[in-house]
């Protein structure tokens, strides 16, 4: 079993809360630990699934623009300076390649 580092019981039920989870009054901080570990397994596959769709389909999935058709925004003045930002930046044309790829090619 990994060691964890003590949270404080009064920041995990703070968190249960704010994600509108129900935290039974006997679990012991293990417990919430390995809770917290699956809730945070799924919110990660599902945050993959969504890159994986919006990448497929030329959308952002990210930011303030994320779900919107990339070309939709590169056709909007501000959403065109945001794209031009994005294409400066190493970490877009790293992690992102097929929308840095599709926003290049609306620049020609």
């Amino acid at each position: 079993m990994i060691a964890h580092k003590p949270i404080h019981n009064s920041s995990i039920r703070k968190l249960f809360k704010y994600l509108d989870l129900e935290l039974e009054p006997s679990e012991k901080q293990s417990e919430l630990y390995d809770k917290i570990k699956m809730l945070s397994v799924s919110y990660v596959e599902k945050r993959n699934k969504e890159y994986d769709t919006n990448a497929r389909s030329n959308r952002f999935c990210f930011g303030k623009y994320r779900g919107r058709l990339i070309e939709s925004v590169y056709f909007d003045k501000e959403g065109k300076k945001y794209c031009d930002w994005l294409l400066g930046k190493n970490w877009f044309s790293d992690k992102f390649k097929q929308n840095h790829s599709f926003i290049k090619a609306l620049k020609k």
